[in-house]
This record gives structure tokens, C-alpha cells and sequence, in this order.
């Protein structure tokens, strides 16, 4: 009665140009994963979508234009920015920022690169973040809309975390990702290839030499791994400045899953082809 809720994308095309309306209906959501591993390159969503599920995009690792009509989100929503998805994990409007988080994981890479104690404030993955991808990832023009601010990692579980550093990408704490997603599913996440994966957080675990992790169902092991195994994943966060939202493209806040509508075509219609931290 509240609209189409897309579920499933069944086109063999690679561009998809969601329609504002099917059959008369408004097309007001996107349900989880309805576009995994398509095949698209190009995407298009209407104004009227206001909700889009957890990794409703992955897989399309080709995909390189993507226009949002959508009038800016709030927690949940999704930004499309440096080529990359985002999930909005805060909007402070008062400090006219957005924190947010990659919604795939973005690399498999370790913590630290030797078995030894460490901290955010002293690993690599934090060196690495704060230079090599943030200048490879993002244009000079992108990155001056990136704030650098203060990024906390205290004590946990008895284990310094490295305390205050000056980061423009980080990772989320373990208290972060605890409290900013209200269940293991909606925290879990794939690779941008589609695979499921573990992923870092920047706190220390039960050893000194273990950082905190999330498991591929969403579930934070606040005990950690070692901070050199080499199969966990990065999703970096980030503080965006929303008062040059010229940058980037605004999609609906999350929802949960859909029963609506399965979708093929290059415009969307139903039926179609079978699948082919801060101051």
C-alpha cells in the first residue's frame, strides 16, 4: 500500500534506470542485495526511493556512474562518493558533517604487518588509510571534502588502544560498531566482489597483539585475531563536510528486506530477462 519495494533485479542489461513508478505505484524502496552481482555498470534511482537495503549493490564491481536523485539522507542512508557506497552511520547537522561507512568491505589486508603489540595510533592499516588510499581512492577536489579530526581508541579489554590520533580515515571502534547497527545482520558484510569476510576495528582485543574484529555474520569477537593474519578486511570510515554535497549523490536510509517487486530491463519494469572520528 506504501509502494513497490524492489527485490530482485532479473535484467541482463548493465545500465538499470529505476523508474519513479511502476504500474502507478511509487517505487519508494530497494530491498537487500536486490542488485547483487548483476552485472551493472550504470545506475540511475529515482527521487521517490527512500529506503535501501544492506549491500543492495555489491558484487558489481564495474560499476562506475551512478546517479541518485534523492534528496539528502539521514542515519541509514546511503552516499555514493569517490566512486565507492557509503552507509551513513551519523549526520550532525550542528557540525555539518556525516560520518560514514564503507558499505563493502573495500581490500583484504592485516592490521599490522608483524606479530607484535600494537595500536591503532602505531599500525599500518592506519598509515596505509591515511595516505596510499586516501590518495589513490579519492581526487585532490574529493579529499578536501574529507575532515581530519581527532579519533579516540581507548582501553579495551585491558589493552591500550593508542588514544587520540588525527586521522581523515579510520576504522570503527568496537563500541562504534556495536552501537551504530542494531543487529549482527545488518553488520555484516561482503567484499566488493560479493564473498563474505571478517573485518577490523581499530580496538585492541584480549591479547596485545590482537585487534578487534566483526565475523561474516555481523557478530563483533571482541577477544580479536592477530593483528598480522592476512584474510581480514577493511571498511574504512570517514567524515564527509555536507556543505559541499555537490561531491556526492544521496540514496534513501536502510531498510531490513522487501516482498514487493522483482525487476528486469535496462529501465526498470516488471518482468524482463532471466539474470545474466572528529573534533
Amino acid at each position: 500500500d506504501d509502494g513497490v519495494r524492489i527485490t530482485a533485479y532479473t535484467g541482463s542489461r548493465a545500465w538499470v534506470r529505476i523508474p519513479a513508478a511502476i504500474d502507478g505505484a511509487p517505487v519508494v524502496a530497494i530491498g537487500e542485495k536486490a542488485f547483487f552481482r548483476a552485472g551493472i555498470t550504470e545506475l540511475s534511482i529515482p527521487e521517490s526511493v527512500t529506503e535501501i537495503g544492506r549491500s543492495a549493490f555489491t558484487g558489481n564491481e564495474k560499476l562506475c556512474t551512478v546517479e541518485m536523485q534523492n534528496d539528502p539522507a539521514r542515519e541509514g542512508g546511503l552516499v555514493y562518493f569517490g566512486g565507492l557506497f557509503w552507509r551513513v552511520l551519523e549526520w550532525n547537522a550542528d557540525e555539518s558533517r556525516a560520518l560514514v561507512l564503507s558499505e563493502d568491505i573495500l581490500e583484504v589486508r592485516p592490521y599490522h604487518s608483524e606479530w607484535t603489540a600494537m595500536t591503532w595510533k602505531e599500525c599500518d592499516l592506519r598509515a596505509y588509510l591515511n595516505g596510499e588510499f586516501l590518495e589513490d581512492t579519492f581526487t585532490e577536489e574529493e579529499r578536501a571534502r574529507i575532515r581530519l579530526g581527532n579519533v579516540n581508541t581507548p582501553y579495551c579489554n585491558g589493552n591500550p588502544g593508542g588514544g587520540i590520533t588525527k586521522d581523515s580515515v579510520f576504522l570503527l571502534s568496537a563500541d562504534e560498531a556495536a552501537a551504530y547497527f542494531p543487529d549482527d545482520a545488518s553488520r555484516a558484510a561482503c567484499l566488493r566482489s560479493g564473498e563474505p569476510c571478517w573485518w577490523w576495528l581499530r580496538s585492541p582485543g584480549d591479547h596485545d597483539y590482537y585487534a578487534v574484529n566483526v565475523d561474516d555474520d555481523g557478530w563483533v569477537d571482541r577477544d580479536g585475531y592477530y593483528v598480522y593474519y592476512y584474510s581480514h578486511g577493511v571498511r574504512s570510515a570517514l567524515n564527509l563536510n555536507l556543505s559541499s554535497s555537490n561531491l556526492y549523490t544521496w540514496a534513501g536510509t536502510v531498510c531490513s528486506d522487501g516482498t514487493d517487486a522483482e525487476v528486469g530491463g535496462g529501465t526498470v519494469t516488471p518482468g524482463g530477462d532471466v539474470p545474466p572520528g572528529v573534533d
